[in-house]
């Protein structure tokens, strides 16, 4: 439609959409949602007729208490999508890393409010998701659990299963910090992850 096809009207604010390929030539979308108090995630899948296919004005995906903000999504592969988000829940200052998985008919998947990536100290964020090829995902993100700022990484797997080390994979191992992460999938399960410390390293 000429000046775009309209994805949430809900009430309040929407921001800090982010955008992921559906594999079958539409997108899904997922964003800030302000229709209550704090801060929520909601997505949506557009179709390439540009069809909205799940529930009108989004599939919620986190209600939690506390601010949800930041949230990035990827196809799962069957018409569905996993999105991570940065999670207050646990307080202003200790920000952690959720993830839901929508199915193809915008039913959430996995417990309420999403699994943990990681409940560390400190601030999680700066998150980047990709495929892991089998149904669920691979996160990588910022980490400040110590005084130093380091890149963690984590697998979630299509049936909710976090795969790895408790809190995450810490990926940078050198005493620099590291910020920015980006990531993507090898095709057997595991990940690049790309980060910038004074120089950029994988």
């Amino acid at each position: 439609a000429a000046g775009g096809v309209t994805i949430c009207t809900a009430a309040g604010n929407q921001y800090g959409p982010s955008l992921a390929s559906d594999g079958a030539g539409g997108a899904f979308a997922a964003w800030r949602d302000y229709r209550s108090a704090d801060a929520d995630i909601y997505t949506q899948r557009v179709l390439p007729d540009g069809t909205v296919a799940w529930a009108a004005d989004g599939v919620v995906v986190c209600t939690a208490a506390g601010v949800q903000v930041s949230p990035k999504a990827v196809s799962d592969g069957a018409n569905g999508a996993i999105v991570v988000w940065r999670d207050m829940r646990a307080g202003e200052y200790n920000a952690d890393l959720y993830a839901q998985r929508v199915l193809s008919d915008g039913t959430t998947a996995w417990v309420t409010d999403g699994v943990a990536l990681t409940k560390a100290g400190g601030d999680q964020w700066f998150q980047a998701i990709a495929s892991d090829g089998e149904g669920g995902a691979i996160v990588a993100w910022q980490d400040e659990r110590t005084d130093d700022s380091r890149i963690y990484a984590q697998r979630v797997l299509s049936d909710g299963t976090v795969a790895w080390t408790t809190d995450g994979v810490w990926v940078s191992a050198e005493i620099a910090h590291g910020y920015s992460p980006d990531i993507l999938g090898d095709g057997a399960g595991g990940a690049w992850v790309v980060w910038r410390s004074g120089k950029v390293h994988a």
